[in-house]
């Protein structure tokens, strides 16, 4: 980590007498920032011809007991409370994700979000999803 001053390394710093990894809590941030700045934001290669988005995928991996759930629960309200990304939590199917990313969700008081952005969280990957045979054709 460097020692820059920021919201990341100061959420990190505040959350020391976790027994979470700091890199869980970098990451799960990391995640956060992905998630609220969907397409707001954008990076052109030198030929100025392709765009990169700031898509994440971020699974932690650990033993059980190392604190995982803290860090995947700080993203999940942080991204909630900015209100301007789908959060799917819980176990779900493909079908029901596929679903409520083709929804157009209104947000109060703020624009409406027509785009397929969505931020699944999950403590447990393996039950994040309904087992299905054709999950993987979706």
């Amino acid at each position: 980590m460097t020692t820059n001053s920021n919201w990341i390394n100061d959420l990190i710093a505040e959350h020391q007498a976790v027994e979470t990894p700091e890199s869980w809590l970098y990451w799960s941030l990391m995640c956060c920032i992905s998630a609220v700045a969907a397409n707001a934001y954008t990076l052109r290669t030198l030929k100025g011809n392709l765009l990169y988005y700031p898509n994440l995928y971020v699974i932690l991996m650990g033993e059980s007991g190392l604190g995982k759930g803290f860090p995947v629960n700080l993203a999940k309200r942080l991204v909630q409370q900015a209100d301007n990304t789908r959060v799917i939590a819980g176990r779900s199917s493909i079908q029901a994700i596929v679903k409520e990313l083709a929804t157009t969700k209104s947000v109060a008081g703020k624009s409406v979000i027509i785009d397929s952005r969505g931020f699944i969280v999950n403590g447990e990957l393996s039950t994040a999803l309904i087992a299905d045979p054709d999950a993987l054709t979706y």
